[in-house]
């Protein structure tokens, strides 16, 4: 039993949000109805997280989109991980909301420190990615909705594309559609995102060892 007396799941409001026009408005809606919701899941899965490897801290971010100006964003999202100061740099766990899906993520977004070691590492676990349940999937965007199923996908070739694409971002995850009665149920929908975050946790800490390894060597030449 997961205890929690916030609210986290998500109904129809918060995906129609998405739907609100401008900028302002639907930013604002965001903040009041979808933000909440996202820290409460983040913090639920810290704690998981921090009781599995308490030598790792996980502080929980919430996208902010402070450099729009103009569009207003097709998807919001949570990170757990990197440091107190942001995420973006550091291998991290996410929790993700568009007009269509939760989804539930390790992600390696907006070009990682030492993303080659990191993505090359992946690619020498293919076969313990591989071994994941069907229902894993992977995407090449964290802006975008498309999504492909880990058993139909070339995972190395992501994974080079990743690697060698300067802008290239890499994620691996589990989502629920609008709609699933887990999505709107906090018990089940805490627990769908648990089960996704420890499944996903070994290639957690392989990635984020890899950058250690590297900052490490890196200091050494220098």
């Amino acid at each position: 039993m997961i205890e929690s007396d916030k609210q986290m799941s998500f109904s129809e409001n918060e995906f129609s949000i998405f739907s609100i026009e401008g900028l302002d408005p639907r930013m604002t809606a965001i903040r009041a109805s979808i933000q909440p919701r996202l820290y409460a899941l983040g913090e639920t899965a810290a704690e998981f997280l921090t009781a599995k490897v308490d030598t790792i801290s996980f502080p929980v971010h919430v996208a902010k989109h402070l450099r729009r100006t103009k569009y207003a964003p097709e998807s919001t999202w949570a990170a757990i991980g990197g440091d107190k100061r942001g995420y973006k740099k550091y291998p991290h766990f996410q929790i993700a909301i568009n007009r269509e899906y939760v989804a539930f993520w390790l992600a390696f977004i907006d070009h990682p420190e030492h993303k080659e070691a990191i993505a090359d590492s992946l690619i020498n676990e293919i076969d313990q990615l591989y071994s994941l349940p069907d229902s894993y999937v992977i995407s090449l965007d964290h802006t975008k909705e498309k999504y492909v199923f880990l058993h139909d996908a070339d995972v190395n070739k992501s994974l080079i594309r990743f690697r060698d694409v300067k802008k290239g971002e890499w994620m691996i995850g589990r989502l629920l559609e609008a709609g699933d009665e887990r999505v709107e149920d906090n018990q089940k929908l805490a627990t769908f995102m648990l089960e996704t975050f420890d499944y996903l946790l070994p290639f957690y800490q392989s990635s984020l060892s890899i950058q250690l390894l590297e900052k490490e060597q890196k200091g050494l030449k220098g």
